[in-house]
């Protein structure tokens, strides 16, 4: 494993929790967290964070990390989110490349996060179902009920 990069470590170890049915792995990058719970996937941003695209690939792979051969439901928690730069908003629309994630939920609960939300979801037009919430409990009935995980 010494050849391994720190997201490869934990993609190898997650894995092997998984196996092992250990379903309560988080898992930490510089802007977000992630985990799984009930068949939904949680991935939190950081409070005041800005979210540039590295970061925004780093948070992909971590969210990859829950995937065992059937599309995810994602619920992501935006309430304490500083800002989001144009290409992680590209690359959090699934546009022009393969994603493990079929079905969004976007928690918000500021009205600059409600407008970043809205204005993600009317021009990025991202390549699965989306919707935007201000109540985490009414964004996984919603998941749940459109067809979180396994999905």
């Amino acid at each position: 494993m010494s050849g391994n990069t720190g997201i490869e470590l934990i993609w190898i170890l997650c894995m092997e929790e998984r196996e092992d049915k250990g379903r309560n792995t988080k898992i930490e990058t510089k802007a977000f967290i992630t985990w799984l719970e009930d068949d939904v996937v949680h991935t939190k941003a950081k409070p005041g964070k800005h979210i540039s695209l590295e970061e925004a690939r780093a948070n992909t792979d971590a969210v990859n990390t829950f995937y065992l051969g059937e599309k995810l439901a994602l619920l992501v928690d935006l309430t304490e989110l500083h800002s989001i730069d144009k290409a992680a908003r590209d690359h959090f629309s699934m546009r022009g490349r393969k994603t493990n994630v079929g079905i969004l939920a976007i928690l918000t609960k500021t009205e600059i996060n409600r407008f970043v939300g809205n204005f993600y979801i009317l021009f990025s037009r991202p390549v699965v179902p989306t919707k935007l919430f201000t109540d985490e409990a009414s964004a996984i009935e919603w998941l749940k009920a459109t067809g979180a995980g396994p999905l």
